[in-house]
């Protein structure tokens, strides 16, 4: 007779978005299960709905793009290959083709500070620098809800 709590629905989440798909956001909504904000994506070219984690600035109405239709602005997947030096990414895979792994809580984004033919380095929210294949997958922007990142950080006391 132990545990309750309320009951929540889990909304499965587009970790991997690799393919080609252009999509138009129909809602920004509260996740019980993370952090972060979530969009409700429509892709018009595969007629199906899926989730994605919100980055910030994005609003309903906005254009979504993965794969090889996808330009350089604020919610578009492609690959590190393709994204300027300097610029802020979060949803990033390890390999290609797999899971994304790193930013994807509330208010966190990693830079992308080098890259070459086959390597690209990117600086993690942490200070902590990785190397991953320059095929690696990453979604332009800044994770949303950073206020809920930052209150957790005071309530913990670290940021004192």
């Amino acid at each position: 007779h132990k545990g309750g709590g309320h009951k929540k629905k889990y909304r499965k989440i587009d970790f991997v978005r690799d393919h080609n798909s252009i999509g138009i956001v129909i809602g920004i909504e509260y996740d019980p299960y993370r952090t972060a904000f979530i969009a409700s994506i429509y892709d018009i070219l595969n007629f199906n709905y899926f989730y994605i984690i919100a980055p910030k600035n994005l609003n309903i109405g906005d254009i979504v793009k993965s794969g090889v239709n996808a330009e350089i602005k604020t919610g578009h997947t492609l690959s590190l290959a393709k994204i300027p030096i300097g610029s802020f990414i979060h949803n990033i895979s390890s390999k290609k083709n797999k899971k994304a792994r790193f930013s994807r809580s509330a208010g966190t984004s990693s830079q992308l500070i080098e890259k070459n033919s086959k390597y690209c380095r990117i600086v993690l929210s942490s200070g902590k620098q990785k190397k991953l294949p320059s095929v690696c997958h990453a979604t332009i922007g800044t994770v949303s809800n950073e206020f809920s990142f930052f209150t957790r950080i005071n309530k913990a006391g670290r940021n004192r």
